[in-house]
């Protein structure tokens, strides 16, 4: 994989001065012009750089000469150097490509000065989690050791860490002292499938008066062990290794999907009736659940947009969708869902405030709807108010809240083997394990700013680099 990233300004002059008087030119005087030539230079200093990549990510750096006085020496020829091609190379033109974790110093050099910077390559994660409908809950990801890493919002105890707090610019140590297979963020709450094969999950679950706040990580009851969990917003929903479907949480208008419309408080779990065997099972952000079986029909319960046209309806059991459409990915939004055909073509329904169903139009879609634009996907990922998919070629889309009603290439040039979708943003995972995140702040990169373009997430202090 190939990509160019934007390169970061230096504040700083990075000199590395040879021998003698730095402001000698070898006889020319101090520098000034002598018979026409060209001054040598003085100082050599980088103009655009980067302080990390992640493995076959590139970045072009940029370095300039100067007179003593920081006049630009136009023409002069920069020469490139690294300290290790094993870790980073270098082109003539200053093009660097990561090539495996490691440290390198990436040197310019002209007419005898030179200038040199650090750069550390590292492959910091491999999943990515983002909360819904809240634009400041948390985000979390998961570094190659299993532990898992918050930033965002805190306030609810999102974090894991028994004291709940304010929002964090930069991913914080969370989850306990548990190494995690995956996580899930809903609203104001996580879950999580630990290494001891059993579910988990924390922060404040429902609202007040129904709700349950649980500072540290509590294990789900009353369900079969569980290979998977996924946080909605007012319910969670979970499977087993065979396929069934065990949820928790609101069940007012028949969310979790056995037939009755009592609320389950975490951490206990009801089954899913109905006998089938699901691939997937989605909560929404309302009282809505949607799954897909391992045959590819898509059924959904609750009350909204069922996908059963031609209103939204109410049934507490898995309630087909229509279209007879075959689906190999599933996710759910706020009030509606979409799915991928066996042609990576996307297909959504539900309540279309924000341009969510993604045809281009603002009309509710009661039944499966084609998305614009005529594209394949082969990932997708749902949110409270956007949905986001990836290309074969590693492309990402949105479309929805920020975006509009139909699929947007998210800027910055990016390849992304992985994709979340989270309530006003979203993040990206890169093959070299590099999270990019975009849209309300913050998003993992140490400030609290917006941002259209993706932002690359910050490597945690003491995590491994590889």
């Amino acid at each position: 994989m190939h990509r160019t990233l934007a390169g970061i300004p230096c504040a700083l002059t990075l000199l590395v001065a040879a021998c003698g008087d730095p402001t000698s030119d070898g006889g020319n005087n101090g520098g000034n012009n002598n018979g026409g030539d060209t001054p040598a230079a003085a100082v050599v200093r980088f103009a655009q750089r980067t302080d990390t990549l992640s493995p076959a990510e590139s970045a072009t750096f940029a370095a300039e000469a100067t007179t003593a006085a920081g006049e630009v020496l136009s023409g002069k020829t920069i020469t490139w150097a690294t300290s290790d091609p094993a870790v980073a190379t270098v082109s003539a033109a200053g093009l660097v490509t990561a090539v495996a974790p490691g440290s390198a110093t990436i040197t310019a050099s002209a007419d005898g000065k030179q200038a040199s910077t650090s750069l550390a390559v590292v492959r910091t994660w491999k999943a990515i989690a983002l909360g819904s409908q809240d634009p400041m809950e948390a985000l979390c990801g998961l570094t190659l050791d299993d532990r898992a890493w918050c930033w965002g919002g805190n306030d609810a105890g999102q974090f894991g860490t028994g004291t709940p707090g304010g929002s964090v610019p930069t991913p914080t140590a969370a989850g306990g002292d548990k190494r995690w297979h995956s996580l899930s963020l809903g609203l104001h709450y996580a879950c999580g499938l630990a290494d001891d094969a059993q579910a988990y999950c924390w922060g404040r679950l429902g609202k007040q008066p129904l709700s349950m706040e649980y500072p540290v990580p509590t294990a789900i009851e009353g369900a079969p062990a569980l290979a998977s969990v996924t946080a909605g917003n007012l319910h969670g929903c979970g499977l087993t290794a065979a396929g069934a479907a065990w949820c928790w949480g609101r069940n007012t208008e028949g969310a979790l999907g056995d037939g009755q419309t009592t609320n389950v408080a975490a951490p206990a779990a009801v089954a899913v009736t109905g006998g089938h065997t699901w691939q997937t099972v989605q909560p929404t952000g309302v009282d809505l659940t949607c799954g897909l079986t391992t045959a590819g029909a898509a059924y959904c319960w609750g009350a909204g947009f069922l996908g059963a046209g031609p209103d939204p309806i109410q049934d507490s059991v898995p309630h087909p969708v229509q279209g007879g459409h075959t689906f190999t990915a599933l996710v759910t939004w706020f009030n509606g869902a979409c799915g991928l055909d066996a042609e990576g073509r996307a297909w959504c329904w539900g309540q279309n405030t924000s341009g969510t169903v993604g045809s281009g139009s603002s009309t509710d879609a009661t039944v499966p709807t084609l998305v614009a634009g005529n594209l394949r996907f082969t990932q997708i990922a749902g949110t409270h108010d956007r949905v986001c998919a990836l290309t074969a070629a590693g492309q990402a889309y949105c479309w929805g809240a920020g975006f509009g009603n139909a699929p947007v290439a998210v800027p910055g040039g990016h390849t992304f083997v992985a994709i979340a979708a989270g309530a006003g943003r979203s993040c990206g995972l890169t093959a070299g394990g590099a999270a990019w995140c975009w849209g309300a702040g913050p998003l993992g990169d140490g400030s609290t700013t917006n941002s259209a373009t993706p932002v690359r997430v910050g490597h945690p202090a003491g995590a491994p680099t590889a």
